[in-house]
């Protein structure tokens, strides 16, 4: 199977993300938030009672002891800080903290040496995610890989390396598919005993089965597809044991079944006939310069192989001399069905 097939099918799939998917909760509000009294306060108010006054810091008290038993050994970890917006959250429906200032209280109160790094970690994530919001239309009319460019270019924009730390989740999971990916398809690559039309079947639901669900479609063009399916070496055993006719069939229907249009079709049985004149013009044009080989030599030899390029491939005779210089002979490669 082509190692470059294969790494190019990687790279599509390395990309993956949930990406319009929210940050995951990290943390839970502690259940005993809920003991403390359900009042509505104003951080601001100039003119509080001083009953009310204590009663405030007796509450910002309350809930900065809580977060520092529940976070105190975690909190400089960015995910960690990241994942308060869940109890900012809770602040703002439970004491109707519509300005956020009983949460910077209690947060200023309970982690001072991180405060301001919470603070502008919150920011940051509420800028990515009026960012996702603007550009939604525009991510939406990209290709997979763009989005993924995008996506994560933004990211890093704005968390630098800790991007990596807070979708650490979606790169673990990405890694994992594509790990399962890459062993179904090994199993494929030398499932000889499998009917070609299994293994079409069984590499679409591994590829469906690992991504599409994730990025809302399929992650790989028919055209991706078709070129791994036919890189494949089970695959490539059977199309050439076929007849000409027959595996002119073949190869369109695994086509259609990949999700080529007609035209499409088409336009590839085209370029395999083509192909396919290629390679037998090759096949003679090797045979008989083998035959050169066998029975000349030096300047005589040397001369003759330049008559023979040039009545086999024209203007393209001395491309192919370049080539045979270097050691490459383009017609000693393996032929793919499908493919070359």
């Amino acid at each position: 199977m082509s190692k470059w097939v294969w790494g190019f099918t990687v790279c599509a799939i390395a990309g993956l993300g949930v990406w319009l998917l929210p940050l995951t909760s990290l943390i839970s509000t502690p259940p005993s938030f809920e003991k403390v009294e359900n009042t509505p306060l104003d951080f601001h108010q100039t003119k509080a009672s001083s009953a009310n006054q204590t009663d405030n810091f007796e509450l910002v008290e309350e809930l900065a002891q809580q977060l520092r038993k529940e976070l105190g050994e975690s909190i400089h970890n960015v995910e960690i800080q990241v994942g308060l917006v869940d109890f900012r959250q809770y602040l703002r429906e439970k004491y109707q903290d519509k300005t956020d200032s009983l949460f910077h209280s209690v947060i200023n109160h309970a982690f001072p040496n991180y405060a301001e790094s919470i603070f502008a970690n919150l920011s940051k994530m509420e800028i990515y995610e009026d960012w996702l919001l603007a550009e939604m239309k525009s991510l939406l009319n990209m290709t997979f890989e763009e989005k993924q460019i995008s996506i994560w270019a933004k990211r890093h924009d704005l968390f630098a390396s800790d991007a990596d730390i807070l979708w650490s989740a979606e790169l673990a999971e990405r890694e994992q598919k594509i790990a399962d990916t890459k062993k179904s398809i090994e199993l494929l690559n030398q499932a000889y005993d499998m009917e070609i039309n299994q293994r079409l079947y069984a590499l679409k639901t591994t590829i469906e089965t690992n991504f599409s669900q994730q990025v809302g479609g399929k992650i790989l063009s028919p055209s991706m597809l078709a070129s791994t399916f036919f890189s494949l070496d089970s695959v490539q055993h059977d199309l050439e044991k076929m007849s000409p006719y027959e595996r002119s069939l073949q190869l369109a229907n695994i086509r259609r079944d990949l999700g080529f249009s007609e035209r499409q079709v088409e336009k590839a049985a085209l370029k395999d006939e083509k192909n396919e004149l290629r390679w037998q013009v090759g096949y003679q044009y090797m045979a008989e310069r083998q035959a050169l080989l066998n029975t000349l030599a030096d300047e005589e030899l040397n001369n003759e192989l330049k008559h023979l390029r040039l009545s086999y491939f024209g203007d393209e005779a001395s491309t192919l001399e370049k080539e045979e210089q270097q050691g490459f002979y383009r017609f000693k490669r393996p032929r793919v069905y499908g493919r070359n």
